[in-house]
């Protein structure tokens, strides 16, 4: 919507959008949790639009879109049952069938807002309590501290720190999804520790290396293998808190060269909207 294009070419990417919402098929959490901000966005571009006949085209996308999750199995841990949706989701269809109506196309029916069955709440889980990951964990704590003070960083330009950091690199590098009870545990685990080490070395090789590692988890088939909402927080994660500052270019130019297209498109318009702003 906001970029500057040729008719044509923008055109296009409304078409091209619509034929992905056709296709699209989220797990609820992932549905539920993106609901909100996806329906405003498609109300503004639908309002941009105003009269054009693509507007109602690309309500009707939605419409499916929105109707194929709907009636989907949903989650227990939503608070959801076959015939009641949480109150904000609620709100969410009364807005969206008054938009559908005013475009000319079918209020939501009934069949069309009932979910085809409930699935059971996922179990939680806790991490950081394998004798791996407890070991891990306390090492990158006095990497960080020394007792109950944050350690300054003229002591991180020492021997002996730069020591205990190749040993607690060589500590990860040996860490295997075996050690843990789950991978997506080691999964979560393994990215928050290396988050946290962007956030304890200096600029350097160091950091660099804590960087590409992050970038090789998270570009290793995670959107594949991980449930997609687990995968983007980390991504996302990555790019508001480090994609800022000194540290934008370093880490766009990471996203980018990483091969995967999603963090790679990510990043690009992440760069695009913080030029703008």
């Amino acid at each position: 919507m906001s970029a500057t294009l040729p008719d044509i070419q923008s055109r296009s990417l409304f078409i091209g959008m619509m034929n992905t919402l056709e296709s699209l098929s989220d797990d609820d959490v992932g549905f539920s949790v993106s609901l909100d901000e996806a329906w405003s966005s498609v109300k503004r571009l639908v309002g941009t639009l105003g009269e054009d006949r693509l507007a109602t085209s690309f309500l009707a996308s939605f419409r499916a879109y929105l109707v194929r999750h709907v009636t989907a199995a949903r989650c227990d841990s939503l608070g959801l049952h076959p015939t009641s949706v949480i109150p904000r989701e609620t709100q969410v269809l009364a807005e969206i069938d008054d938009v559908l109506a005013g475009k000319g196309l079918s209020r939501l029916m009934q069949a069309e807002r009932t979910p085809s069955r409930t699935e059971p709440r996922a179990s939680n889980f806790v991490l950081w309590t394998t004798p791996a990951s407890k070991r891990l964990y306390d090492a990158q704590v006095r990497l960080k501290m020394d007792g109950r003070r944050m350690r300054l960083e003229t002591e991180k330009k020492t021997p002996g720190w730069t020591q205990a950091l190749a040993e607690h690199f060589a500590a990860i590098d040996a860490w295997q999804v075996s050690d843990e009870p789950t991978e997506l545990d080691y999964f979560h685990q393994r990215c928050i520790m290396m988050f946290s080490l962007l956030g304890i070395i200096p600029p350097g090789h160091d950091r660099d290396r804590a960087l590409a590692e992050l970038v090789r988890l998270l570009s290793g088939e995670g959107m594949q293998r991980f449930p997609r909402i687990e995968w983007i927080a980390h991504v996302r994660l990555l790019i508001r808190r480090f994609m800022t500052g000194p540290d934008r270019e370093w880490v766009f130019k990471a996203l980018t060269r990483s091969g995967d297209p999603v963090m790679a498109a990510y990043a690009q318009v992440e760069a695009i909207v913080g030029q703008r702003q």
